[in-house]
């Protein structure tokens, strides 16, 4: 794995929304629920989280410059179009402009916007990408 091919991690104490893994709280798949950064691996390009509620810890990496490019080509096949607008990676929501995925996601535009311009490496755990 190639760092240079790999987004920014988050920094300890960074508040996030991550879906949790191992469900035992009752929550459905795939729901994200709040949690905070407690570790960083940058040699090795992973994180953990504590989940606030059940304080479970679990580890995420950030995705890849590749993962993204393979949204890219599935969209591609499935629509047989080149996607546009606003993707966000942890739900795989495409949105049309920077305001309707700050509704989505509840976070303001302007949150939304420094981070598609590299300001910030992500939104409340979310990394955002304008795609073009």
């Amino acid at each position: 794995m190639s760092s240079d091919n790999n987004l920014k991690l988050p920094k300890v104490g960074d508040r996030l929304m991550r879906p949790m893994r191992s469900h035992g709280n009752g929550s459905r798949k795939g729901d994200p629920e709040p949690c905070i950064v407690t570790y960083v691996n940058k040699a090795h390009n992973w994180y953990q989280v504590e989940f606030e509620d059940t304080h479970l810890r679990e580890c995420f990496c950030p995705p890849l410059i590749d993962e993204i490019e393979e949204f890219k080509k599935s969209y591609r096949r499935a629509f047989g179009t080149e996607p546009v607008g606003v993707y966000v990676f942890e739900s795989g929501g495409l949105y049309p402009t920077i305001t309707e995925c700050a509704k989505a996601i509840g976070v303001s535009v302007s949150a939304v916007s420094s981070c598609v311009r590299g300001r910030t490496s992500h939104v409340k755990g979310y990394h955002i990408y304008i795609l073009d």
